[in-house]
């Protein structure tokens, strides 16, 4: 008992003596967003300036109320100014050691003044952490005033073009943390570690020390137990080795993770000590062969992310980072490239620890910083980032904003010597190509001469690009014997809160609304495409079911035996009931399958079809329950849903009323009115309230001449066929008592087309939602169609434009395998039901974005509003219009012989 006694008052006191040397961090602002201290702050120009005031830091004080918002140029007051006071306190039993004021952030130039002096020169560049050694100009134990001069426009005109002419929003203050570090005269400043995949340990001491004095390592997991023993710095060396043997490696689908503690010891007492986490990976280029991860190949599947939040600009909380890379590994992405500066240090604290690979940039989005200040950002950017395994290549600027002198600077202060790219450009034996078309793709496979991942493409403008066109672009690319997959534009659309424009969020028109998710993180519809093209999971769910599936595994690292498989049969509720949600009938679990990466096998599902269910549902499942891929198939044709339907009413019978205009079938009491001289339904009464559906069918993207309009009783039925000019629309309606309302039609289409099939109208103000049996939630294009589940859906009506508002899913647009949908409205809910599983519904036609630019991502719609369709249209992105992004973009084409063939059935009761 004696023993345990002394033993943890000896850890106790070694314990101790440890954090007593450890640096210590005096926060004078708050941490992020959310936790903020407030200090005194006047504005020299635009909202509430020339007058001192309360600021909380970190912020950007445009969010604040001050001053003026700029994008992609400071046109409005560019000599803006925010002046800052603040007073602290050092605590005396810190006399004596050494005191730095660190700033995570400024925009842009920063003059920094403690107690009336300078605490060194002014700090050019926003985006980069800077300090000071402030020893010697504060007082120990008293008031210390500090004074901060932040200018948004810089005096050095290279960081202007770097950083304020660029493509985001341009921001003032002090958006990071500003802190003291103190510490003993005698420190580590900081280290810099290699630490391979091969167990070779390389650890790089930044330190102030006398001969008498030692410097130790040692290395623990992130629970405290010590991997190894001790290590030293041998006389002579400048650099610790370590070789280890029982280490786990780094990679984003495990991130195994250590520290380590550096001490300066002097005999047995230490003098100061660090920790510094880091993961055991290798990270290279193999010219003409491809990017490899611990002598893996791999394909990034990335998305470039700015680091911006509508309510506070680029001053964020883990809050945000953690939303922010969920959703990125949501949709299973494995890497993410900061565009176009660094983030903070705490998104790349996650990405370490959660798995993501990071391309980290240094500022210059079309134009680079001159060499002697690039110098000092390049340094502030690797020394702040160096440990990082997450990090596994360095941008050097972006689309020509590259200084090609500051190249080598990377590797002075980095041991693991990472790529260094220039994001858009053919160079250091990558090809990054920003925005290629889908030719561009096939030229670059057929003659491939560089490792090929472009760090920008599928530009998502509004709704178009990211998941539009991806798949058939990403088959493309798999085909590159060089291949190192890509980066798509971008992960959220960078909209502001504008106080001054009445809290309305401000996207800069068609600059920054590019997102696959909105500036609250709102989900579009590319965001389930995306997570299925790029499951690690790979089942085509356009191959009709089976109860043996055909599954590829395309992790890099993980194998399938890690997750599991379960699945389900569902019976839906029929189109009538207020609900919405299926009955299941079976599921199950299935066993694990043992299929290594790159391998592909087969998944058997017992399901038993005495049940008759209407669909089958699977979905793969991570160890913690994170959802991969889920997949769904119809079991039953749409004809199914057609057999028992039948038409009770208090009024049976069918009489025909008819004029010179119209004719008028009434059916079981409910008035079906014809127009005699166009052959559309006109309008329906439903015996006690008119119903505004009609104008149709008509061809959709044709105007028909009507030729003859002949209605006839044929034994129980009653037949109204309207027969038009030409061969392209033949129409049928058949009306028999105790029956639905039957329509047959048949075209053909001798051209390519936009869209293909029938449509009618009816007043958009008087519709109130939609329920329906297909896939949903939301909309679709021709190039977009995965990533939706086949279910009974329901949505409120709304007008919601992509990039204009965020209320999501979309209910306008394209809706693909319908079998049957609720039209619901102010007058009396129908239903029209089909009989055919390739039938697409048009709901109304999405309305075009007031700062589109041209038409790429604005498709064609037919001009009637509710359609039933055999093809339709496929959207572009900002710079490319949908002809030009592979096969599944291009305009509906069919053999001039065939002809389309469909049934649909009304329920107006």
């Amino acid at each position: 008992m004696m023993k345990n006694i002394f033993y943890l008052i000896a850890v106790f006191f070694f314990v101790s003596q440890v954090t007593a040397q450890e640096t210590v961090l005096q926060y004078l602002s708050g941490t992020d967003k959310d936790h903020t201290v407030a200090w005194d702050f006047m504005c020299t120009k635009g909202r509430k300036s020339g007058s001192w005031s309360k600021i909380p830091v970190p912020s950007n004080w445009e969010l604040q109320g001050f001053g003026t918002f700029n994008y992609y140029q400071d046109t409005q007051n560019p000599d803006e100014q925010g002046l800052y006071k603040y007073r602290f306190t050092v605590a005396p039993q810190h006399a004596g050691k050494k005191v730095f004021i660190v700033f995570d952030g400024a925009m842009t130039d920063a003059e920094i003044k403690i107690n009336g002096q300078a605490a060194g020169p002014i700090h050019q560049g926003g985006f980069y952490q800077f300090k000071y050694d402030i020893t010697a100009l504060i007082q120990f134990g008293k008031p210390n005033l500090l004074e901060a001069t932040i200018s948004k426009h810089s005096s050095n005109n290279s960081i202007n073009r770097a950083e304020r002419k660029a493509d985001f929003w341009l921001f003032g203050g002090l958006f990071r943390p500003v802190y003291l570090e103190i510490m003993p005269q005698t420190r580590i400043e900081r280290v810099a570690i290699d630490a391979q995949a091969n167990g070779v340990f390389n650890l790089q001491v930044f330190a102030n020390t006398s001969a008498r004095q030692t410097i130790e390592a040692q290395v623990y997991q992130l629970n405290g137990k010590p991997v190894d023993g001790a290590f030293f710095l041998r006389v002579g060396d400048s650099v610790l080795h370590h070789q280890f043997n029982h280490h786990r490696l780094w990679n984003p689908e495990e991130p195994n993770l250590y520290y380590v503690s550096v001490y300066i010891k002097e005999g047995n007492k230490i003098i100061h000590t660090i920790k510094q986490r880091f993961g055991f990976r290798t990270a290279e280029l193999r010219k003409q062969d491809g990017f490899y991860v611990n002598g893996k190949k791999i394909i990034f599947k990335g998305v470039c992310r700015h680091s911006e939040w509508p309510e506070s600009g680029r001053t964020l909380s883990r809050q945000v980072h953690l939303m922010d890379i969920k959703a990125i590994k949501d949709m299973n992405m494995n890497a993410v490239r900061m565009s176009h500066y660094p983030p903070d240090k705490e998104f790349l604290d996650l990405c370490d620890s959660l798995g993501l690979f990071v391309l980290d940039e240094l500022t210059g989005w079309q134009a680079a910083y001159d060499t002697t200040v690039g110098r000092k950002l390049v340094k502030e950017l690797v020394v702040r980032d160096v440990n990082h395994p997450s990090v596994v290549i360095w941008d050097n600027g972006n689309e020509g904003g590259w200084n090609r002198a500051l190249d080598n600077d990377y590797a002075l202060y980095d041991p693991q010597k990472r790529l260094v790219i220039h994001p858009w450009e053919r160079f250091n034996g990558t090809n990054t190509k920003h925005y290629p078309d889908f030719k561009y793709i096939q030229n670059e496979v057929a003659n491939p001469k560089e490792v090929f991942f472009p760090t920008e493409f599928m530009h998502g403008l509004f709704d178009g690009g990211h998941g539009a066109a991806l798949e058939d672009f990403w088959n493309e690319m798999m085909k590159h014997p060089y291949a190192a997959g890509g980066f798509l534009w971008s992960l959220h659309d960078e909209g502001v809160k504008r106080s001054d424009r009445h809290d309305s969020i401000d996207v800069a028109g068609n600059m920054a609304p590019d997102g696959i998710v909105g500036p609250y993180r709102e989900k579009e519809g590319s965001f389930y495409t995306i997570k299925e093209l790029w499951s690690p999971v790979y089942i085509d769910s356009k191959i009709p079911f089976a109860n043996q599936l055909s599954i590829e595994n395309r992790y890099l690292y993980t194998n399938l035996s890690k997750l599991s498989f379960e699945w389900r049969t569902v019976h839906y509720p029929a189109a009538k009931e207020s609900v919405t949600k299926p009955s299941s009938l079976q599921k199950g679990v299935l066993k694990p399958l043992l299929l290594a990466p790159g391998e592909k096998g087969f998944l058997s599902i017992p399901i038993n079809n005495d049940h008759a269910a209407d669909a089958v549902y699977l979905v793969a499942l991570t160890d913690k329950r994170d959802t991969v891929c889920s997949w769904s198939w119809a079991l039953q044709p749409p004809s199914q849903y057609l057999h028992n339907l039948t038409n009770p009413s208090k009024k049976p019978g069918l009489t025909i009323k008819e004029d010179a205009q119209v004719l008028t079938v009434i059916c079981d009491g409910i008035n079906y009115t014809f127009d005699k001289q166009t052959g559309f339904l006109q309008k329906v009464f439903n015996g006690t309230k008119p119903v505004s559906f009609g104008a149709g069918p008509s061809l959709a993207g044709s105007k028909q001449v009507l030729h003859q309009f002949t209605s006839i009783s044929h034994g129980t039925e009653y037949l109204v066929t309207p027969t038009y000019d030409g061969d392209s629309l033949q129409v049928k309606w058949i009306f028999e008592s105790g029956k639905l309302p039957r329509l047959d039609y048949g075209y053909m289409v001798k051209d390519t087309a936009d869209f293909m099939g029938i449509g009618f109208s009816y007043p958009e103000e008087k519709i109130t939602g939609m329920k329906w049996l297909g896939r949903g939630p939301y909309r679709v294009w021709k190039n977009r169609l995965k990533g939706q589940q086949f279910g009974v859906w329901q949505k409120a009506y709304n007008n919601t434009i992509n990039g204009e508002s965020w209320i999501y899913p979309e209910f306008k647009g394209w809706h693909s395998e319908l079998y049957w949908i609720q039209l619901q409205n102010t007058e009396a809910n129908f239903i029209v039901y089909t009989d055919q599983p390739d039938i697409y519904l048009q709901m109304l036609k999405p309305a075009k974005p007031k700062a589109a630019g041209n038409n790429n991502t604005s498709p064609a719609f037919p001009e009637t509003n509710i359609g039933f369709m055999h093809g339709i249209s496929a959207i572009g992105t900002k710079f490319q219009s949908a002809e030009l992004m592979g096969p599944q973009s291009r305009r509906n084409v069919q053999n001039r012989n065939h002809s389309f063939m469909g049934t649909l059935y009304f329920d107006f009761r």
